[in-house]
C-alpha cells in the first residue's frame, strides 16, 4: 500500500485547451511515468491510469519531500557548489526523457522535489510533456499536442511560447531555474541587453562569487535563439566535468548534512539500544557539554566507520555524533539538550 498521488482530469471554464487535448497530454504523462517511472529512480512511477465514469485518473508515487519553490520561499539560495551538483543531477533525467524524444515543458522549481528520504532531486509533474513528432509511435502520435504553447512564463523559451519545443527548450528552463535560484529573482524580472539580445542576470549576483566557468555555462543554457544554446544535456555535462568534483563534493556533504538534521543513523541501531537499556539518556542543559566531553574523550576515534541500517525520525537538530571505535554504539546530542 504505497502512498501515492491520485491526478483526475478536469479542466477548468476559462481553458484555452479543448478537452481532447488535454486529455491527449493527460494520456502522455500516463505514458511516461509507466515507461521511464519504473526505470529510473529520479521520475515518479506511475501505478494505474484508468477511466471510471467518464473520467480519467493518473495514479502516480507519492514523492515525500520538499519543492525547491518552498525550499526558496526559506529564503534558501544556491551557491555556485549547489549549483553544479543540482546540474549534475538533474541533467542525467532530461537526458533520459530526451532519448526518447520527451520534452518536459515545465522545469521550474515547484516541480523538482528533494526526496526525504535519500535527498535525491527527482523531477515531477509530467502533465505539460510531450512527444516529438520524430519520436512518436503510431500508439502515441500526437502532434497537436506540441503544437500547443504550454508552460510556466518566465521559464520556458520563445520556440516553446510559439507551439515549437525542442529538446533543449528543457535545458533553458533548467538553465532560469538555477539562475533563479543563484540570484533570488524571478526570470521575468531580468532584462534583455539591447544590444546582444540576450538576459542580463549576472548584475543580481551582488557579492556571490560564482565559477566562471559555470557562468558561461548558464549563459548558453539560456541563450534566446534555439542553435545557440546547447543542443543536448550531455554536451552540459561535459562542460561540467571540470567542476564534477567540487558539485560532487558538495552534494555528497548536503546528503549527510540533510541526514544528521533530520534522522538518527545508528551505527547498529539495534545493538545501541540494547546496550541502553531501550532508554534515552536525558541531560540537563548544564550537564549536556560535560557529558559530551567525557564521552568524547571515551569513544572518539578519527577512523571509525559509519553503516546505514536504518533512518529513524528525530524531532530536532543534531548537532554532536559520536561513534564507538567498535562501531557498536552511536550518541547523539540534539538541539533539545538530550542524548540519545
Amino acid at each position: 500500500h504505497p502512498l501515492c498521488v491520485v491526478k483526475c482530469l478536469k479542466l477548468s471554464a476559462t481553458s484555452a485547451i479543448s478537452e481532447a487535448v488535454a486529455r491527449r497530454l493527460f494520456e502522455t504523462e500516463a505514458y511516461v511515468l509507466q515507461r521511464l517511472g519504473q526505470n529510473h529512480n529520479q521520475i515518479p512511477t506511475l501505478f494505474a491510469y484508468c477511466h471510471e465514469q467518464e473520467q480519467a485518473y493518473l495514479i502516480q508515487e507519492y514523492i515525500e519531500g520538499e519543492n525547491l519553490s518552498r525550499w526558496f520561499a526559506r529564503g534558501q539560495r544556491l551557491t555556485s557548489n549547489a549549483a553544479i551538483a543540482l546540474l549534475l543531477e538533474i541533467l542525467p533525467v532530461l537526458a533520459t526523457l530526451h532519448m526518447h524524444g520527451i520534452v518536459h515543458r515545465d522545469i521550474k522549481p515547484s516541480n523538482i522535489i528533494r526526496r526525504r528520504r535519500d535527498g535525491r532531486l527527482v523531477l515531477i509533474d509530467f502533465g505539460a510533456a510531450c512527444i516529438l513528432p520524430e519520436a512518436q509511435s503510431e500508439a502515441h502520435s500526437s502532434p497537436e499536442a506540441c503544437a500547443i504553447a504550454i508552460g510556466t512564463p518566465g521559464y520556458m523559451p520563445d520556440e516553446q511560447q510559439q507551439g515549437i519545443p525542442h529538446l533543449n527548450s528543457d535545458l533553458y528552463s533548467l538553465g532560469m531555474l538555477v539562475i533563479h535560484l543563484l540570484t533570488g529573482k524571478h526570470p521575468r524580472e531580468f532584462e534583455l541587453d539591447p544590444i546582444s539580445g540576450e538576459m542580463t542576470w549576472q548584475c543580481h549576483l551582488g557579492e556571490q562569487l560564482i565559477e566562471p566557468k559555470l557562468l558561461d555555462v548558464l549563459n548558453r543554457m539560456v541563450r534566446v535563439k534555439v542553435s545557440d544554446r546547447y543542443q543536448q544535456a550531455a554536451e552540459i555535462l561535459a562542460d561540467l566535468q571540470p567542476l564534477a568534483g567540487v558539485g560532487r563534493s558538495h552534494l555528497r556533504w548536503a546528503g549527510w548534512k540533510k541526514t544528521f538534521q533530520h534522522t538518527l543513523i545508528p551505527a547498529t541501531a539495534v545493538v545501541a539500544m540494547g546496550l541502553m537499556g531501550g532508554n534515552f539518556l536525558y541531560a540537563h542543559r548544564h550537564q549536556t557539554k560535560t557529558l559530551l566531553a567525557q564521552l568524547e574523550q571515551q569513544f572518539a576515534q578519527p577512523d571509525a566507520r559509519l553503516t546505514l541500517v536504518q533512518d529513524l525520525p528525530v524531532p530536532t537538530d543534531i548537532n554532536r555524533m559520536l561513534i564507538t571505535p567498535d562501531s557498536q554504539m552511536l550518541i547523539t546530542a540534539g538541539s533539545d539538550d538530550v542524548l540519545r
